[in-house]
């Protein structure tokens, strides 16, 4: 049986979320120490710490096991049939949740970006080194997902191996395009779908950290973060309106453009 690029992203994001989930079973994380903060006599719970740690050990892979899982479940044709927009979204949201816990804990232990995010020199081999290392799995599934998106609005990848028939047409057609330095060919109505999911989900995902933060805030006893509750959606739903005819306003001057020269 013959497995897609969505298909290996989905046994990477099963590979990242095992590896990490599996701390908790052999006891080198505790979610009772999430949130914990040493001042110098006792430790005390930084709650923005204790959601972004949640997010990054448990939510995330958790999402990743799930949407890896659904990428072979053909019947549920809902997902299956989308599995690869689920797939770049998780993964997204996995970089995301990974990257700013490593800013918090900056601010927090004053400790270098890089190292916490790469590792240190020298550092021995654990099962926090190899958790680690699954950010690059990430990434790959983001790769492949991305470009199983991309071969659904006609633009191929080979990996370096040779493309035939129709696909090798498609490929050397927006390749010819795409260098036409007399601009009379569009690519525009090709890559603008792609561009409109990336830019929609950077959206989505950028407004469910807000809401985290103002959740944060809310708990932490700031009673105006709760505007910021309400707030969030509203400007989100907007921004996702906004866009969306700012790129069909685009592709209407393409279409006119297109018509005009025919």
């Amino acid at each position: 049986m013959k497995i897609s690029r969505s298909q290996i992203a989905g046994i990477l994001l099963a590979l990242y979320g095992a590896v990490n989930l599996a701390l908790f079973v052999t006891g080198e994380l505790k979610v009772e120490d999430f949130g914990l903060v040493y001042n110098g006599n006792n430790y005390s719970v930084d709650a923005t710490l204790y959601y972004l740690q949640l997010a990054k050990w448990i939510v995330a892979p958790a999402l990743g096991l799930l949407v890896a899982s659904l990428s072979f479940i053909s019947a549920l044709k809902v997902t299956f049939e989308k599995i690869e927009y689920y797939l770049a979204s998780v993964s997204l949201f996995v970089i995301v949740a990974i990257f700013s816990l490593a800013s918090y804990a900056v601010t927090i232990f004053d400790a270098d970006f890089g190292a916490i995010i790469f590792g240190y020199p020298g550092e021995e081999l654990s099962p926090f080194v190899f958790a680690r290392m699954t950010l690059f799995v990430v990434i790959a599934a983001l790769i492949l997902s991305v470009l199983e998106i991309l071969k659904k609005f006609g633009l191929n990848s080979s990996f370096g191996k040779a493309v035939s028939g129709e696909a090798g047409s498609k490929s050397k057609a927006f390749l010819k395009t795409l260098l036409d330095a007399s601009l009379e060919n569009f690519i525009s109505r090709k890559v603008s779908g792609v561009l409109y999911i990336i830019t929609a989900w950077l959206i989505i995902l950028s407004a469910a950290l807000l809401e985290v933060l103002v959740l944060v805030e809310l708990l932490r006893g700031n009673f105006v973060a709760f505007f910021g509750l309400l707030l969030v959606p509203v400007v989100t739903l907007l921004s996702l309106i906004i866009v969306r005819m700012a790129f069909e306003a685009g592709i209407a001057l393409i279409v006119i453009a297109e018509n005009t020269k025919k």
